[in-house]
């Protein structure tokens, strides 16, 4: 019968590769951990004017305002929405994910700040993931009842299939040059300087559309701010799929910040990818032992 001569040195180099990896993976948790107090900070630092996390419990009827810019202004959740999805990344905590059914999130723009903005400094932001790039869906609507307010409109598939459009008023628009993915988390963010009138929408980062916007954005105290649809009207195209971290601010966010605030958010199987070389390496030296 064989004798089974292991070798201690090759054993303890294992085990040290594998205690080292998992040193690796608790360090990335506790940097993920601060990540997600830095993501919040990184937006209140620019003082929203309404800030929704997204991480209500399930049965939750309204949306806790983070913001950090006058009044609070909660958002009202449709029917339809279901609370404590997966986000973009464990760090963002929970998301929500809705079915179609109505207008995920609805905020009262009776607030003046909203109206503040006017020709101004603006930006749109948020998370979001659809399975239905072919169909228009509407992820963010700014429009007042009243006559003469503005209508500014985030569009997905409205012009061309899995491509983002945006809308204001009359005879301005942007066309995304860059695809959506389906089923991919992605980061958007709209902005403007008032100054000059320069428009930019940006997906994951990138520049994927300029133009220039010098149309007032106001509802006059009336109306509504929709994200996931748009806010009134007799067709009512709602998103379906998930949406976390909105983000409306009276400041135009750099491109330098666009890019830390997707830099705050590190890929969510980040812990696995480092456990898992070194967990192979213990397995297949347990087969030989």
């Amino acid at each position: 019968m064989p004798i089974s001569h292991r070798n201690p040195v090759r054993g303890k180099h294992c085990a040290r590769i594998v205690i080292a990896a998992a040193a690796a993976a608790i360090g990335g948790a506790q940097r993920a951990g601060a990540a997600q107090v830095a993501y919040r900070s990184l937006v209140t630092a620019k003082n929203p004017l309404t800030y929704l996390m997204l991480d209500e419990p399930a049965g939750s009827a309204s949306a806790a305002d983070s913001g950090t810019n006058g009044t609070p202004t909660p958002g009202t959740f449709g029917s339809g929405v279901t609370l404590g999805q997966t986000s973009a990344g464990a760090i963002l905590n929970t998301a929500l994910t809705t079915n179609g059914t109505a207008t995920p999130i609805t905020i009262a723009a009776s607030d003046a700040k909203f109206d503040n903005i006017g020709t101004g400094d603006f930006t749109v932001e948020m998370w979001f993931n659809t399975s239905n790039i072919t169909t228009r869906e509407d992820l963010f609507n700014f429009k007042g009842t009243a006559t003469n307010t503005s209508d500014l409109g985030i569009q997905l598939s409205s012009e061309t299939a899995d491509h983002l459009s945006i809308f204001h008023t009359t005879g301005f628009k942007i066309s995304s040059t860059a695809a959506v993915t389906a089923n991919q988390w992605h980061h958007l963010a709209l902005t403007r300087v008032g100054l000059t009138g320069a428009e930019t929408l940006y997906l994951d980062g990138a520049v994927v559309g300029s133009a220039t916007d010098t149309q007032t954005l106001s509802t006059l105290n009336t109306g509504t701010l929709a994200v996931g649809s748009k806010s009134f009207g007799p067709t009512f195209r709602v998103f379906t799929g998930s949406i976390d971290e909105y983000a409306l601010y009276n400041t135009a966010l750099t491109p330098a910040e666009v890019q830390a605030h997707i830099a705050a958010v590190p890929e969510p199987a980040a812990i696995g990818l480092l456990l898992a070389p070194a967990l192979g390496l213990l397995a297949r030296r347990r087969r030989r032992a």
